[in-house]
């Protein structure tokens, strides 16, 4: 059976109807200019059906019919996602109207907080006989956390009190003592880690010297703990820093993509969901993936991109067959790290909740390959008009679309960091660029502008970098954190400057 969905919100003077099959996500209609009854109906139980108006117009411009269209099966995650999918395109759509946007935001907010009545399993088959083989069948076409069970988990941890807020003002716990006890003894390695929220005066290079060019544990640790994650979550503070150690000899000595990059991407990232009080619109769990998204995103990194994997036939291109092959790449590394007894931190978490740790921290670091980023963008976009900018609103996937927008911004704005650290990361960044042209050289492969470095332009690679990707990015951002954003964001300008005067006086490298 094709199942299919059917929606209606009349909303003040407009009408939104969309009738979806979800089997084919490109076939739904959309009604509008029904009389007003300021009433949401979402059916999805039996047979009913949905009249479309002369005046549908479907998001690809298609003009549906007067006719009745039945509608069949059970309300399900999937028949949700592609709605909202359709929502979204319309709201992109110049042909709709006001008022049709206000009732499409509506249904867009009824849809991006689920009913759980509406989304129990399929009971089609659930006829008494049988059931031990429905459930088995079943249990293989699902995914090892639905979007649903995500829903159920965040919800679930948004209603519990936090063990940071008790301590908060009184004093540090136990655990949060014998963390920070374990940065260093050195006072000026503490000294730097209380700027740990500063996007002006942390310095990951002075933390790099202090540390003994261990910063990734320094900075990953005091993250843990000024978060409260580790009281919140009682997280085992010996395992954790066994992990955390794990991972960070586990980063290759490139010139860019190193335990550095990983320590100055934590930073940045703790400094957004700190001077923005995520804390008050995020849950532990959710604060604790994306930081631990952010220590394992480049983990043995090989200093080439994925193309370059693709195109030399690399075994990990092989493995994973193309597809954001780094990234996957990183992820497998690091759980691996996880399963070892000593490393085993999140072990203590019930199954739902590892489960949600996992499935977030997947997308999270798969949404860092560069080919992710417009799509990113456009996700974001469609969520914050769809939900606002309140984060407590958003569901669990828009909340995933965030988080993954925060890790991004954190992955890429080294370039607005102040001007000194922005200078040594280009450095950085185009050293390992060279060293791939280099490589892709000697095996006959052609080499793009940003790899040759004989014919190097870096602070045209900059400006180009900062317009193309960085500020559009940083844009975004400043509506969901807008501290955070408009910190990083006063440094555009003034770099962007600094690189166009280079352009203009001819200097293409840096000394």
């Amino acid at each position: 059976m094709h199942s299919q969905l059917s929606l209606t919100l009349e909303s003040g003077t407009s009408c939104v109807s969309i009738h979806v099959h979800s089997q084919h996500a490109s076939r739904y209609t959309v009604a509008t200019g029904c009389p007003s009854l300021s009433r949401l109906i979402a059916r999805s139980k039996g047979h009913h059906s949905l009249r479309c108006l002369p005046n549908s117009v479907g998001a690809s411009g298609a003009v549906g019919s007067q006719q009745e269209l039945p509608m069949a099966g059970n309300f399900h995650q999937e028949e949700l996602n592609t709605s909202l999918g359709v929502i979204r395109r319309l709201l992109s759509s110049s042909t709709v109207s006001d008022g049709e946007k206000h009732a499409l935001h509506a249904l867009s907010k009824f849809l991006g907080q689920p009913n759980l009545e509406l989304l129990d399993d399929d009971d089609s088959l659930q006829d008494g006989h049988d059931d031990e083989y429905v459930e088995a069948y079943a249990s293989q076409a699902q995914p090892n956390i639905t979007t649903v069970q995500r829903e159920r988990v965040l919800r679930s941890h948004s209603a519990l009190p936090r063990a940071s807020s008790i301590f908060r003002g009184l004093r540090l716990s136990e655990n949060e003592i014998r963390l920070k006890q374990s940065f260093s003894q050195d006072p000026k390695v503490l000294e730097l880690l209380d700027q740990l929220a500063s996007w002006e005066q942390f310095n990951i290079f002075e933390l790099y010297n202090l540390t003994q060019r261990h910063p990734l544990e320094a900075v990953a640790m005091a993250s843990m703990q000024q978060l409260g994650l580790v009281d919140d979550l009682q997280l085992p503070v010996e395992k954790l820093r066994s992990f955390v150690r794990a991972i960070e000899k586990n980063y290759h000595n490139n010139p860019y993509h190193s335990s550095t990059h990983a320590a100055d991407v934590v930073q940045s990232l703790v400094a957004m969901l700190i001077m923005d009080d995520m804390k008050e619109q995020l849950t532990p769990l959710e604060l604790l993936s994306v930081v631990l998204a952010a220590i394992i995103h480049d983990v043995g990194h090989p200093g080439v991109t994925n193309d370059f994997l693709i195109n030399t036939q690399h075994e990990l291109a092989i493995t994973y067959n193309d597809n954001s092959v780094n990234e996957n790449y990183h992820l497998a590394s690091a759980f691996k790290l996880l399963l070892l007894p000593q490393n085993s931190w999140l072990e203590h978490l019930s199954k739902d909740d590892y489960a949600f740790v996992r499935s977030l921290v997947v997308d999270i670091v798969l949404a860092t390959d560069m080919k992710a980023h417009h799509q990113l963008i456009n996700d974001l976009t469609a969520d914050l008009s769809l939900f606002g900018q309140d984060l407590s609103n958003w569901n669990a996937v828009a909340r995933t679309h965030a988080l993954s927008m925060l890790m991004h911004c954190a992955d890429i704005g080294n370039c607005l960091k102040p001007l000194l650290l922005s200078i040594e990361w280009a450095k950085r960044v185009n050293e390992e660029f060279w060293e791939q042209g280099e490589k892709e050289r000697a095996l006959g492969l052609p080499l793009s502008p940003l790899n040759d470095r004989k014919n190097a332009n870096i602070p045209r690679s900059q400006k180009v970098f900062l317009e193309l990707f960085v500020r559009p990015c940083y844009e975004l951002l400043g509506r969901v954190a807008p501290v955070s954003g408009q910190a990083a964001m006063k440094h555009f300008e003034h770099n962007m400057q600094y690189w166009d005067d280079l352009v203009k006086k001819g200097v293409t490298v840096l000394k």
